[in-house]
């Protein structure tokens, strides 16, 4: 996770191609470097964007060891 001024970057340890739908607020950085350990970067900016996160948090919590 990441905080910055204006959001929140927060990356998922999941699979981008397991994400069916392609949200505004999702990014592939599977060959990005980046500071998470995941390759789903999610850029939460509002209550909305936080809302729309929640199934793939939950998603990546339910694969946790896997």
């Amino acid at each position: 996770m990441e905080i910055k001024k204006q959001k929140i970057l927060l990356f998922l340890k999941l699979d981008p191609r397991a994400v069916k739908s392609k949200l505004s607020i999702f990014r592939d950085v599977t060959n990005i470097g980046n500071n998470g350990t995941g390759d789903v970067e999610l850029s939460i900016s509002t209550k909305e964007d936080f809302d729309l996160s929640k199934p793939l948090i939950e998603m990546t919590y339910e694969n946790i060891g896997g």
